[in-house]
């Protein structure tokens, strides 16, 4: 079991949630909802998670002294929100049957009656009936009592949702969904219900709130995780350095439905050297402001731009261009990126993206995500290293060389600020003349041609009396 929100409303949480508060605040430890007297709503907040088809919630709740309610309502709960109405609205499903991938789950509490309330479940899914959702009692809670514990467990890929109160026999009740279906979105959602409003102030209040992945996902959500084809707008626009799990998301975000064709790359990583040459020439007062390479961030191991290689190996941003003038706007692009764990992170610059901050990787809710980083085998480096100066030392590179010990070799010089160009394994007139000048400095026969002596001086670069 794997705890995608565990909530217990210390200071901050609030920045987590989307939505509107109402009548909702926090006390000690836990969240207070008050149904004031003539309105709705206790609150209407929603966190976007993995998506999951096993998945529990589960709190502490307590119904103080002087609850009495003479209808229904519904609180905290889980959805797929597939359905919308003619306003594009998806808010719970409107009551109406939702399409057939879709399926929403809210607790309601029911009329108080000898100081109890009924507590069920309330299921909108495509099996419901016609006008109304499923509404399935659970047991009771006692008014004014200490919390008690309500558990839910929904098995999207076995067809049923059950509860229970207080540690008590589970109420199981069978759902229609499809293979498709998961659970993408958490909700502390507190409504009186139907037309009536809130006879009176009436508080419930919520502890130790947790939604959990029951077991792994045996399905791959539709909108990306095959990988899709990233399209780029030149042949130029290098990839090579970006971190592994960055490509990950981009994959899969070129894959989404939504965007496919209508977005593409027009700017990837850059090695040392390409950003000091942007840096340069923006000093220079002849470019636009290019951020200088040798800069530390102070907020973390990062220098300069997110787009140059970082100290780690990889780079972490691209800018995104609309490949096309029709299809989905700019805000929906950004929307849609968002799920992936790709956002715009410098103001006045949409087209900026990155999948981390300095110090964090941002949440992907598309697709459920290994949480991994890269490990470095330097022992299988190492030996990789002695083998490309073996084969080096065989058949030296020259102009007209294509292969991964070419990739190689442009990679290390452009890491050592002899720049050339993007790193495509193709040893062309730029990489000749960045080999021409690393032999110049380091003293070596100037050939243009990179032996085995030429390659292991980029690794271990001497600095010659004089210069």
């Amino acid at each position: 079991m794997s705890v995608l929100i565990h909530e217990t409303f210390k200071a901050g949480w609030p920045t987590l949630w989307k939505g509107k508060f109402h009548n909702a605040f926090s006390i000690e430890n836990g969240l207070r909802l008050l149904f004031k007297e003539g309105e709705h709503y206790g609150c209407s907040l929603y966190r976007e998670i993995v998506a999951c088809r096993h998945v529990k919630v589960s709190y502490m709740v307590a119904v103080r002294d002087g609850w009495e309610s003479d209808s229904t309502g519904k609180t905290l709960g889980f959805a797929d929100l597939r359905w919308k109405n003619d306003k594009g609205q998806s808010n719970g499903h409107g009551n109406r049957r939702p399409d057939p991938d879709g399926f929403s789950f809210r607790t309601w509490f029911g009329k108080t009656e000898e100081g109890r309330m009924p507590i069920g479940m309330y299921v909108y899914h495509y099996g419901q009936k016609p006008e109304w959702g499923d509404s399935i009692p659970v047991g009771d809670i006692v008014v004014g009592a200490d919390p008690v514990l309500f558990e839910c467990e929904a098995e999207l890929e076995e067809g049923y949702i059950r509860a229970r109160v207080d540690g008590g026999e589970w109420v199981q009740h069978p759902i229609t969904v499809t293979d498709k279906t998961a659970v993408t979105r958490a909700w502390l959602d507190a409504y009186y219900g139907g037309a009536a409003v809130a006879p009176k102030n009436m508080m419930w209040d919520i502890f130790d709130y947790k939604l959990e992945s029951l077991r792994p996902n045996k399905f791959i959500p539709p909108s990306g995780t095959d990988g899709g084809k990233i399209l780029l707008t030149n042949k130029r626009v290098d990839l090579s350095l970006l971190h592994p799990r960055f490509m990950r998301r981009l994959e899969n975000f070129f894959a989404d439905g939504r965007i496919k064709g209508y977005v593409a790359v027009s700017s990837g990583c850059r090695s040392y050297a390409e950003q000091k040459k942007l840096y340069d020439k923006y000093r220079a007062g002849k470019g636009n402001l290019a951020a200088n390479p040798d800069w530390s961030r102070p907020d973390g191991f990062f220098k300069g731009s997110f787009h140059q290689e970082q100290p780690d190996g990889y780079s972490y941003a691209v800018d995104l261009s609309m490949a096309k003038l029709t299809g989905p706007s700019r805000a929906d692009v950004t929307n849609i990126a968002a799920k992936y764990g790709l956002r715009p992170t410098v103001k006045s610059e949409w087209w900026h993206f990155q999948p981390r901050d300095a110090t964090n990787w941002f949440p992907c809710t598309a697709y459920p995500e290994e949480e991994y980083a890269p490990k470095t085998d330097w022992a299988a480096l190492i030996a990789l290293h002695k083998q490309v100066g073996h084969n080096i030392g065989l058949w030296p590179l020259s102009r007209g060389a294509r292969g991964p010990e070419v990739k190689m070799v442009q990679q290390r010089l452009n890491a050592i600020d002899f720049s050339c160009g993007a790193a495509d394994g193709v040893f062309g007139r730029k990489t000749k003349k960045a080999v021409l000048a690393f032999q110049r400095v380091s003293l070596l026969p100037q050939t243009g041609i990179v032996n085995d002596k030429t390659w292991h001086r980029m690794w271990n670069p001497l600095v010659p009396d004089g210069i």
